[in-house]
């Protein structure tokens, strides 16, 4: 199961829509309806989110605000059978303020059925 499940994480990242529109049907295939997320602080704007339609509306919001916003998979390991450690990069670019930056962070993602 612990492979399968830094597929799925891979793909969560790979497959991120560039279109806002897309984003609850790709949150559809990846966030559990009563699912949290609670992005990091410095995040402009993060706040704890409690459920898919919270958890899209925010991405939404986050990603609209960049004319150009790309994750890059560095690393993606398996951490125990329901955890997944994601070393990612991710290159925004906002065009009408002429500013681009690069960060890198890593994400602890639970992955999983609970029974």
């Amino acid at each position: 199961m612990s492979q399968e499940n830094v597929e799925v994480v891979r793909r969560y990242f790979e497959e991120a829509p560039e279109d806002p529109g897309q984003d609850a049907a790709w949150a559809d295939r990846f966030w559990d309806p009563d699912a949290d997320y609670y992005p990091a602080r410095k995040f402009p704007e993060a706040r704890p989110c409690h459920g898919r339609k919270e958890i899209v509306r925010f991405l939404t919001e986050y990603l609209a605000a960049w004319d150009d916003y790309r994750y890059v998979v560095k690393d993606a390991r398996a951490i125990g059978d329901d955890r997944v450690l994601v070393q990612d990069a991710c290159r925004p670019r906002d065009a009408r303020a002429a500013r681009r930056w690069k960060a890198t962070s890593t994400t602890a993602a639970g992955c999983g059925m609970d029974d």
